[in-house]
């Protein structure tokens, strides 16, 4: 999977496309199993395809990451992010990941 991924980032950044990398986001190596057997369940049974909560999940990690990079553009371009996003992105606030066991 990390080469996959790799691969996927090297092609994104070089068609000037920006990237989110899911595995990573996700837990990293062996996520797919901790979802699994998270609780509430959010990988399904084919270790291939998240449940309806992974994918809120995931959705909500994505989110994060999203309105993170546009604070720190914003804070690039402009000085300070918008008023709604200030408090809630710290300049120093990294998007959180997913659960790293079952909980």
């Amino acid at each position: 999977m990390p080469a996959l991924v790799e691969s996927q980032r090297k092609v994104a950044l070089s068609e000037g496309c920006a990237f989110f990398n899911t595995f990573e986001a996700m837990g990293g190596r062996d996520s797919v199993e901790r979802w699994y057997h998270a609780n509430p369940q959010l990988m399904g049974a084919d270790f291939g395809h998240p449940t309806s909560a992974g994918h809120q999940v995931i959705a909500s990690l994505f989110y994060q990451s999203l309105m993170h990079s546009y604070g720190d553009f914003r804070r690039r371009q402009a000085g300070e992010p918008f008023p709604q996003l200030r408090d809630a992105l710290a300049p120093d606030d990294a998007p959180a990941t997913a659960p790293t066991a079952a909980e």
